[in-house]
């Protein structure tokens, strides 16, 4: 069994929500365009093209490239959950692909799904039907929510792995060396 190391003197790259690190190590810019190209055609077409600048994270910048937004509503509130396909350059060299989930109850952001079920039984609760909103949160509407978006991800991760070199992140050093793995 051959096991690739790749040892940096820093961490190369961020990976914030991907099961592993998607890099690609480009040589010029038509390599690194022509693999977010490819990605965003083989992505499924529910899946939207876009094209901004993300500046969220100083070390390593990015662009965010694709998303996927599902919509609903629940008693008449509307809830959104947006996963946002994501590039970023490395600390040094290359590049990696990475996502980012938002979770929205009346347009107002919240961390995590639990947030938005939580937000939605508190509206209930203000507008006198507690009982109602603990009905319908009972009946794993958010949890049906959830597993689409999970299922997005799993697709974008598919795709991810077909055009770039999926690697773990296998040990930090005290210095902030880094150790990478194939994945």
């Amino acid at each position: 069994m051959l096991i690739i190391y790749y040892i940096m003197s820093t961490n190369n790259f961020y990976s914030n929500n991907t099961t592993h690190i998607y890099s690609i190590d480009c040589e010029n810019e038509f390599e690194f365009d022509d693999t977010v190209s490819n990605i965003q055609c083989d992505l499924p077409k529910l899946w939207k093209k876009t094209n901004e600048y993300e500046d969220s994270l100083e070390s390593y910048p990015g662009n965010k490239f694709a998303y996927f937004e599902i919509w609903d509503s629940i008693a008449g509130y509307a809830l959104e959950i947006v996963i946002v396909a994501v590039v970023r350059e490395g600390y040094y060299a290359g590049a990696n692909f990475d996502y980012s989930v938002n979770y929205k109850f009346e347009g107002e952001y919240c961390d995590t799904i639990e947030a938005m079920k939580q937000d939605f039984l508190h509206e209930m609760k203000c507008n006198g039907k507690a009982g109602l909103g603990q009905m319908l949160a009972n009946q794993n509407y958010f949890t049906d929510l959830e597993n689409e978006a999970q299922s997005a991800i799993r697709d974008l991760e598919k795709v991810y792995s077909e055009y770039t070199n999926p690697i773990n992140c296998a040990g930090v050093f005290s210095n902030g060396g880094a150790i990478y793995t194939a994945a």
